[in-house]
């Protein structure tokens, strides 16, 4: 639903209200659920990240973006994960000014 409200954003048929009432269950329920289980340590926290950067995305949230960025990084750098080899894919520090 998150993906495709960002698809919707500009249609002109989903008024203001509507979109500001999902944009709040997307803030209060979606959100909360996501950060709730992203630090997990099983595949719950990596549908967390993603879920709470497709909301970070949607709602223009650049701190909650930055948080996630800063959560994921360690995965990057772990043995099991591609970009371990490729250490110049992940910068060490990100910014979304």
């Amino acid at each position: 639903m998150i993906m495709a409200a960002e698809l919707l954003l500009n249609y002109s048929k989903w008024s203001s209200t509507d979109r500001e009432i999902f944009f709040k269950w997307v803030r209060n329920v979606y959100l909360k659920s996501c950060t709730e289980i992203r630090t997990r340590k099983n595949n719950w926290a990596d549908w967390g990240r993603f879920g709470s950067v497709l909301c970070a995305h949607l709602l223009d949230n650049k701190s909650e973006m930055e948080e996630n960025v800063e959560k994921s990084r360690p995965l990057c750098y772990s043995s099991h994960h591609f970009a371990w080899s490729f250490p110049t894919l992940m910068p060490a520090k990100l910014s979304f000014k």
